[in-house]
């Protein structure tokens, strides 16, 4: 028999369990390296596509996105403990770019710890999204490394980055990223869940879903998510897993009566009654009203196919995933995430955008670089690897879509308009994206919220939320100079980007009224806007209002009738309106 010396294994267990503790410690932090190296790749190419030089107008809902977040921010740091709903209506009076409860809380949320660091400005928010896009890149990096090594790891990351949609999501400040990023860590602690049955993956899945849900509506399709899964790995035990049930029931009760609120406020995805008209033509199957229509200019034939050769094993096994194979979980958990997001975009009524299909994209790249893999094995081990770039190549020099197109010329022409203090209001005309341009540089300017700024598409014209069933408020030159000598309004600025949109009719009797009254409104200044590499000159003119000189707005309102059934009224340097009665605006004269 062979004695063992207690002593000795004693110094070993003990060595043993110091180089554990070392080990674990490191690992905490060894993703430090790799999220620098990936910050500096993607701030690269950020600089590299003008990011920090461009105006917020590359999108109509992203002024919408930066001035809900400084919404949120200014409440946290000036009136919290007040009313929230009395301050966003105050907001939305003062600066009309506003969308909090149209869309869910969770980016803004983020926004606002982020402002709270590194202050409110472009170069901050464009700096916080290139944040979030280098943790989708680190934990895409992060899963595909553990089952398939560097190599294919780097080489499905360029892919990755090649792709125009992810560079400009690296830049423009929506929601997309945010999402994608809580989706995807939602969808995969799911799948370390299956693998190890460890609690605290199911309790991370649970909170990465629900802020997911939180970030954007689209996040309602993990909903569908659950149900592919069971379909793809065929395990129908999971359905009765009480663990997993009771975590289903904590994400419905955190979100969904959140959705049922703003909709039955009028808001939600899109309001009431812009969803009604949406979901007709989704059900008559009108491919403009499906973001799903838009796959082939999201995913390449090459991206397309590698990813289908890497679904392959999974299909081809004709059995359930084995709860201990993390590969085939991964590739079960890659697919049905997919899946979920285009029936989901298929079926709900949200218009055709590239942006939405991100997630499908990142996923994607699971089975991508599972393709890779099951290719390289195909061949000798230099020929394999010589094959495998030459995919990547293909992939990345012929990825669908165009990178960003920079916008610029609104935030010169708002630093001209004077800042001549409380009580002054300004007029801004132009397409959504240039009012939204205007009004975030305008309430950049403004931390006291003293100013007012009017958008003429809410005031001269009428439409629903998404901007169907528009008319014109006003169709004579003689009341709209009434309107705009009641408030009164002390700059126009007009924007004749007419290269962009469908020149409305209240914007065309607005130029109309100020080229006819050069005595009333004198042109002070001239800017031109650059748009996707053409220059326009003297597209914006900036007027001022002669006969508003002097005056200051003591009181506001905006008639919000037809979006939730009232006006908004405010008084002057309020942080809280005072009243919402149906009544005229009020002015004083100094």
């Amino acid at each position: 028999m062979k004695l063992i010396n207690t002593t000795e294994s004693s110094d070993a267990a003990a060595s043993a369990v110091q180089v554990a503790n070392h080990t674990a410690k490191g690992a905490r932090f060894q993703w430090l390296p790799e999220l620098l190296v990936i910050m500096i790749v993607v701030f690269g190419i950020q600089f590299a596509l003008g990011g920090y030089s461009r105006d917020i107008a590359t999108h109509p809902d992203e002024a919408a996105h930066f001035v809900t977040g400084t919404l949120v921010y200014d409440y946290c740091t000036m009136s919290l403990g007040s009313s929230p709903l009395a301050f966003a209506e105050e907001y939305y009076v003062r600066y009309p770019k506003v969308a909090f409860g149209h869309w869910p809380p969770a980016f803004y949320g983020l926004q606002t710890i982020w402002f709270m660091i590194a202050g409110v400005s472009k170069t901050s928010i464009t700096i916080l999204m290139g944040l979030i896009s280098s943790l989708v890149v680190l934990v895409l990096c992060h899963r595909i490394r553990q089952n398939h090594g560097w190599g294919i790891t780097l080489l499905t990351i360029v892919v990755f980055l090649g792709q125009p949609l992810v560079r400009t999501n690296t830049v423009v400040v929506m929601s997309d990223m945010t999402f994608t990023l809580f989706a995807f860590l939602a969808v995969f602690a799911f799948s370390d869940f299956i693998a190890t049955e460890k609690n605290s993956h199911l309790v991370f899945c649970v909170i990465w879903s629900v802020l997911a849900m939180w970030t954007k509506p689209v996040g309602l399709s993990l909903i569908l998510f659950l149900p592919l899964y069971v379909l793809v790995s065929r395990q129908i035990a999971v359905l009765f897993n009480w663990k997993i049930l009771v975590a289903i029931a904590c994400i419905s009760l955190l979100t969904i009566p959140y959705y049922v609120e703003t909709m039955n406020q009028g808001l939600g995805t899109h309001g009431q009654s812009d969803l009604v008209e949406s979901a007709t033509k989704s059900v008559l199957l009108k491919p403009r009203n499906h973001a799903s229509d838009t796959f082939n200019k999201v995913v390449s034939v090459a991206i397309g196919v590698v990813a289908f050769i890497g679904a392959v094993p999974l299909s081809r096994r004709f059995r359930r995933v084995a709860a201990e194979d993390e590969y085939s979980a991964d590739l079960a958990v890659a697919i049905s995430w997919c899946g979920a997001t285009l029936i989901f975009l298929f079926f709900v009524p949200i218009v055709s955008e590239m942006r939405y299909l991100l997630p499908v994209l990142t996923g994607g790249m699971v089975l991508y670089a599972n393709g890779l893999k099951l290719i390289l094995g195909k061949f000798k081990r230099a020929a394999g690897w010589g094959v495998v770039a030459g995919v990547v190549g293909v992939s990345v020099l012929f990825a669908p879509g165009r990178d960003l197109r920079i916008v610029s010329g609104y935030a010169a022409a708002a630093a001209y308009v004077p800042n001549v203090g409380s009580g002054y209001v300004t007029l801004v005309s132009s397409d959504e994206v240039g009012e939204g341009a205007f009004i975030s540089e305008l309430k950049i300017r403004d931390q006291e919220l003293t100013e007012y700024v009017l958008r003429s598409s809410k005031v001269l014209g009428e439409s629903s939320w998404s901007g169907l069933k528009y008319r014109p408020i006003f169709t004579t030159n003689d009341a709209l100079l009434e309107y705009i000598d009641s408030i009164p309004v002390h700059f126009i600025l007009l924007d004749d980007c007419d290269y962009r949109w469908d020149t409305p009719l209240h914007h065309e009797l607005l130029e109309t009224l100020v080229s006819k009254r050069p005595d009333q409104f004198s042109l002070i200044a001239t800017f031109p806007v650059q748009f996707d590499g053409v220059q326009k000159a003297k597209s914006i003119r900036i007027y001022e209002n002669l006969a508003a000189r002097g005056k200051r707005v003591s009181g506001f309102e905006v008639d919000m009738r037809s979006k939730i059934g009232r006006k908004i009224k405010i008084g002057n340097d309020s942080r809280i309106p005072t009243t919402r009665e149906d009544s005229t605006p009020q002015e004083t004269v100094d």
